[in-house]
């Protein structure tokens, strides 16, 4: 449970900074079902939800959370481009785009969002 609470806060966290969906107590009750639901397929009773059960139900969450924000960053470029606005360079060198703990890999034509070390 203690594992679940500390994503679950770290995320919210984190959402609140994105243009994704804000991670919601919806969303730690869904970890907690899929947990136990992974327990089952492997034939073990909700109440001896393993390590590897709650790993799994996190990476589930995790991957629908990078879609939503990827999604989000896609939308906020589309409505630049509809502004004619074409040249996101100085957005990219930007101290709010940095800030954000985001970077350019011009080599691999991507965003980067770095972990926030604590």
């Amino acid at each position: 449970m203690e594992k679940l609470t500390q994503v679950y806060a770290e995320l919210r966290r984190e959402s609140s900074h994105g243009q994704g969906v804000p991670i919601a107590v919806r969303h730690i009750e869904s970890m907690i079902r899929t947990s136990e639901a992974h327990a089952r397929m492997h034939l073990r009773h909700r109440h001896h939800v393993t390590e590897e059960d709650v790993d799994m139900a996190i990476r589930v969450l995790l991957n629908s959370f990078i879609s939503t924000q990827k999604y989000g960053v896609q939308r906020a470029l589309q409505k630049a481009e509809e502004r004619g606005i074409n040249d996101l360079n100085p957005f990219f060198s930007s101290g709010d785009f940095s800030a954000a703990n985001f970077e350019l890999d011009n080599e691999r034509q991507v965003i980067k969002h770095r972990l926030p070390t604590h």
